[in-house]
């Protein structure tokens, strides 16, 4: 339905501009540029349609991106940045959703016109701009701020420049700045005019909006969300693991910022009662009644309710909490990928239904 509507949007801006306006993807959503001031006003509004239209931001990694998984590994292995494979898959399913032919939008990283580069093409030059990215980053000293790389991919390389020349590592507020006062300046947007994108991310980063011209200053944030999706979810779906709540399911916070602090866990819901399942085989560490956090594990202040923990190999742990009361494992089970391990509860500090699902590597403890 969503993939249908994406379509739709996209038929209709190039049925309506013709060769008049070219369409790229940038940041999760699209830019229109259009030759003449006199389309200004229809531009915002084509431009607001389809941020609107794609602002519930995907969630998990669709099969079409997948499918180019082995390609976006053997390129990442040639430009030495293997470790960087999840962060690539979620640009491409932010860019493209691997249903664009320059699947990673990066035709114009490359000197070129949008869209010009296809399929492969895309991928050989959207790792080779990330792994100039790094090394760029690496040669101001600012190479672990993973955040700030992955954003200048969205903003380029300037980025980079602007934060090291300043001492400082990516935050929202930041890249928000930058947004404004850099990149919407420089294209014309002179009062900081603004467009709604709501989604979990923007919410949770208290800035449900987005500057026109000023491309996606979410992105990071964004890219950070999708990366852990695949670590639990989407890498475990492939290597025969399963999501924890049967689609449909809602995302109802983000992995990130939340409320002052960091979410580090996202919260899914499909509705009370519904059956939660063990994203892959494991045992069963602990299961506690009200368990009650005052360390702010996984970025929650605490009051997790009915939780249950699984330890899987490679000392991964998937963490269910707000279970309902009844909790059909034990301590020290076994478990199967799929099983049931609990029920969809509004236990503990919560404010309403849902599951919060986070992972964790080694022991976790109260």
């Amino acid at each position: 339905m969503q993939d249908m509507l994406k379509r739709k949007v996209k038929k209709w801006i190039f049925a309506t501009l013709g060769i008049s306006g070219v369409l790229t993807v940038a940041g999760g959503f699209f830019i229109l540029m259009v030759a003449t001031s006199a389309v200004e006003n229809s531009q915002r509004a084509v431009m607001e349609m389809v941020a609107r239209a794609q602002a519930s931001e995907d969630n998990y990694f669709n099969s079409e991106v997948l499918y180019w998984q082995p390609v976006v590994e053997e390129w990442a292995e040639v430009y030495d940045i293997l470790d960087w494979v999840p962060e690539l898959m979620a640009i491409m399913q932010i860019e493209s959703r691997g249903l664009i032919p320059d699947l990673m939008n990066s035709s114009a990283s490359a000197g070129l016109p949008p869209n010009t580069l296809e399929y492969e093409e895309s991928i050989v030059q959207g790792v080779r701009h990330l792994a100039t990215l790094i090394n760029h980053a690496n040669t101001l000293g600012i190479g672990r701020d993973r955040l700030a790389i992955i954003q200048s991919y969205n903003f380029g390389i300037g980025y980079l420049d602007w934060l090291a020349s300043r001492g400082q590592t990516h935050d929202i507020y930041l890249s928000a700045y930058y947004s404004r006062n850099v990149i919407a300046l420089s294209g014309g947007n002179l009062t900081g005019e603004r467009f709604d994108y709501i989604n979990v991310i923007s919410t949770g980063n208290g800035k449900p909006f987005l500057y026109i011209g000023g491309g996606n200053f979410h992105y990071a944030y964004l890219v950070r969300h999708l990366t852990f999706m695949m670590h639990v979810g989407g890498a475990y779906m492939v290597d025969g693991g399963i999501l924890p709540l049967d689609p449909p399911f809602w995302i109802t916070s983000g992995f990130g910022p939340r409320w002052g602090s960091h979410h580090a866990g996202i919260d899914l819901s499909s509705g009370f009662g519904a059956p939660i399942r063990a994203v892959k085989a494991g045992r069963v560490t602990r299961v506690v009644n009200n368990f009650g956090s005052n360390d702010g594990f996984l970025g929650h202040p605490g009051g997790f309710g009915n939780v249950v923990f699984i330890e899987h190999d490679g000392g991964i742990v998937t963490v269910y909490a707000h279970l309902m009361s009844t909790v059909p494992v034990r301590v020290d089970s076994e478990v199967a990928a799929g099983q049931v391990i609990g029920f969809q509860g509004n236990s503990g500090n919560s404010t309403g239904s849902h599951l919060h699902f986070g992972m964790k590597r080694s022991s976790i403890t109260e």
